[in-house]
């Protein structure tokens, strides 16, 4: 109990630095995140895109706003 016998991670902390001790775990694995390969993902995501896109033209508040940007509209 208490003890994690392994795990895999999509996403790291500080991409694309990974720690080195991450980078040696024996009972860890660290894909390419490729947990948004799938088909299903890949149909939210243009789903998700699309609802964006429609909102911005539509001069709505976007789903998924990007912090940085907030202040870049265009005239």
């Amino acid at each position: 109990a208490g003890i994690i016998a392994g795990a895999g991670l999509d996403v790291v902390d500080g991409e694309p630095a990974v720690p080195p001790a991450l980078l040696t775990a024996p009972n860890l694995v660290i894909t390419p995140h490729s947990a948004a390969r799938s088909p299903t993902a890949e149909a939210q995501m243009t789903e998700l895109a699309l609802k964006n896109l429609a909102a911005r033209f539509a001069d709505a508040p976007v789903l998924t706003p990007v912090p940085e940007w907030a202040s870049l509209r265009s005239a």
